[in-house]
């Protein structure tokens, strides 16, 4: 019965690893604008408004995106907001367009999304199209929707505002340094007291390094959720690397690998599915504007991977072992 004692206190880490990932998901959003579809010449500027709302769920800090803003500054066309993130829903401001003298000629899509706490259910598209000076072509404009086709010289654009989260909404800069807190303090205590109650140096290695799995998860998702703050996404990767890295050195030690048996397969299997999880939700922070489909199926990917992981080590015998022996398993 010692043994299943074990495998429940490594499931119960990686419950509180699940239960503090899933707290940083409150509700959603809708995004809406006050014009679709837009016309400007080369050098020309506009506002368009939008308006962000809760759909379900409660108000936590949530960040717009703009997709694709690479590939539109590629062509000159430069889409900025005119207030800093994250905020909570519902709150409203405008989107600043800019058109350099040289962007082609054509029609692009400039979609918006909302991601954090509380993102978007639905992505908001507008059509802008870049004609001729000399184009007779016109755009319904609702009256909240200012533009100009003026040189940029007579246009001032509005930058994003670099203000603190905490200058806007100060309880919610509690709420989410309580959840970082937690995510990082808890793991430390679990890991700290089974440090005790094991002996064995490979078990101490595995439990450390599910903590720091732990931990550098909850870091790159407040790194995320806290204006893509590229410090605590960093560190976070860094403490899932350095975990993952630690636990293999534990099962090394233990000779877990010597024979590629039924525990040996699922903790391989568990380390490339917390390699691909972690790729994945890399793929989605840099190369996908965001998109919380790859870093919710990132963190899907290392969550199933440390239970695979867990459940190996559990049936090799490695926690119900540590007392007795640091050698082998």
């Amino acid at each position: 019965m010692a043994g299943y004692r074990y495998v429940g206190i490594a499931f119960l880490m990686l419950a509180l690893f699940a239960g503090v990932s899933y707290a940083y998901g409150y509700g959603t959003s809708s995004i809406t604008l006050s014009t679709y579809s837009i016309t400007l010449i080369n050098g020309g500027t506009a506002r368009v408004n939008y308006n962000v709302s809760l759909v379900s769920g409660s108000t936590w800090g949530t960040t717009l995106n703009i997709a694709d803003s690479r590939y539109l500054l590629s062509k000159g066309i430069e889409v900025s907001f005119n207030q800093g993130f994250p905020r909570d829903p519902p709150f409203s401001g405008n989107i600043s367009i800019v058109v350099s003298p040289s962007a082609p000629k054509g029609s692009y899509q400039v979609i918006i999304n909302a991601t954090g706490d509380d993102p978007s259910v639905s992505n908001a598209t507008l059509t802008l199209t870049v004609a001729s000076p000399n184009s007779t072509s016109t755009t319904a404009m609702p009256s909240n929707l200012t533009k100009t086709t003026s040189a940029p010289t007579v246009q001032t654009t509005i930058a994003p505002t670099t203000a603190p989260y905490k200058q806007q909404k100060g309880y919610a800069v509690s709420a989410l340094v309580a959840e970082l807190l937690a995510g990082i303090i808890l793991p430390l205590i679990v890991a700290i007291v089974l440090t005790f109650v094991f002996k064995g140096a490979p078990t101490r290695l595995a439990i450390w390094g599910i903590a720091l799995i732990i931990i550098g998860t909850v870091l790159w998702l407040y790194g995320d959720y806290s204006g893509f703050n590229l410090a605590y996404v960093w560190s976070g990767v860094a403490a899932l690397v350095i975990g993952t890295i630690v636990w293999i050195a534990g099962d090394v030690k233990a000779g877990a690998y010597r024979n590629v048996e039924l525990p040996a397969f699922l903790d391989i299997i568990g380390i490339v599915l917390i390699v691909v999880g972690i790729l994945v939700w890399l793929y989605g922070d840099f190369y996908a504007s965001g998109n919380l489909t790859y870093i919710w199926s990132g963190v899907a990917v290392i969550a199933i991977g440390t239970v695979l992981w867990i459940i190996g080590n559990a049936i090799s015998g490695t926690f119900r072992r540590a007392h007795a022996t640091s050698h082998g398993r």
